[in-house]
């Protein structure tokens, strides 16, 4: 959660804290040659962050639709890049040692653009590293005090394709 990149900006930087989370996704792969497909993916994402000035963690859980081009470089390397959609389906905040639901509360949707690097492994089994980068600010505190941040986020992960 980059709350430096919200609006109002924050007067002095905030430090961004990298929090781990975690995704399940299902993907489709549309061959237009034996090099190019398209890939539209569907995944469950439990993303975290902080907000280090109000020592307030958050947990959102997002149902994300990334819209992929794969390009095949070599047999066993293949890039990554699109858009990817995100639907809130439900936020947390925990400040204080309350945890607080703030899903009605928290900006609904997020748009950002992927891009990532897989590894083919025998028997279907794949590596990727992938990075998302949040287009649009998401708002916190939509109907109370509000804050905005902008996704940022590196995953590494393990596939099965069949």
């Amino acid at each position: 959660m980059n709350f430096n990149m919200g609006v109002p900006r924050p007067a002095t930087t905030v430090a961004n804290i990298w929090k781990p989370g975690f995704d399940i996704r299902l993907l489709l792969n549309l061959k237009l040659s034996h090099l190019v497909a398209i890939q539209p993916e569907y995944a469950v994402a439990l993303m975290n962050g902080e907000d280090p000035r109000s020592k307030t963690t958050y947990h959102l859980n997002y149902l994300s639709l990334p819209l992929l081009l794969r390009v095949v470089v070599t047999e066993k390397i293949a890039l990554l890049a699109g858009p990817q959609f995100d639907l809130l389906i439900h936020a947390n905040k925990k400040a204080n040692g309350i945890k607080t639901n703030i899903t009605h509360d928290t900006e609904e949707r997020n748009i950002s653009v992927l891009a990532g690097v897989e590894l083919s492994l025998p028997a279907g089994f794949y590596l990727d590293a992938r990075y998302v980068n949040g287009f649009n600010h998401v708002g916190l505190g939509q109907r109370s005090v509000a804050s905005e941040f902008k996704w940022q986020s590196f995953s590494a992960g393990v596939g099965l394709r069949f």
